[in-house]
């Protein structure tokens, strides 16, 4: 393992943290970082996985979090990776019944139905970005240098 990836798991460790707090921007930030130097989020998606998200409400609630702000901030690689992750959020979306333990089951599965749409949505609508930027999708449509678009 890398000295980036090492990194990234730290990251990913301390923003998915059974701390009843958001998410550190820090380490999220981490996380959107590591997409665009690496453009991709497999290692994201693999040091997801290895964390016991499954075994507390707050870790699974703060790694939908930590899921949505790289499918939005992230390398535009990211919404395509997600893809192959459909079944994996499903589950953590499925994973609590009821209210759960600690109240936060309906959000759980309300977050991951909302980012499950967001991944169809992308997978329709490749043109745009994660923060589903439209002005500069339709400013962009037109031109066929980019760097018109942007008034380079």
């Amino acid at each position: 393992m890398s000295r980036s990836e090492l990194d990234l798991s730290v990251s990913v460790r301390k923003a998915t943290s059974p701390d009843e707090t958001a998410p550190k921007r820090k380490h999220v930030r981490s996380c959107i970082v590591y997409s665009w130097d690496h453009k991709s989020s497999g290692a994201f998606w693999q040091a997801l996985k290895v964390q016991p998200l499954l075994s507390d409400e707050v870790q699974t609630f703060k790694a939908l979090i930590c899921i949505h702000k790289v499918l939005q901030e992230g390398h535009p690689n990211c919404l395509r990776d997600a893809q192959a992750q459909v079944s994996w959020i499903d589950s953590l979306g499925r994973s609590c019944i009821g209210d759960g333990l600690r109240g936060y089951g309906v959000l759980i599965r309300e977050y991951s139905t909302f980012l499950l749409s967001k991944l169809k949505f992308h997978r329709q609508h490749p043109e745009f970005n994660g923060m589903l930027e439209y002005e500069e999708y339709v400013t962009l449509k037109a031109t066929v240098d980019p760097n018109e678009g942007y008034g380079i």
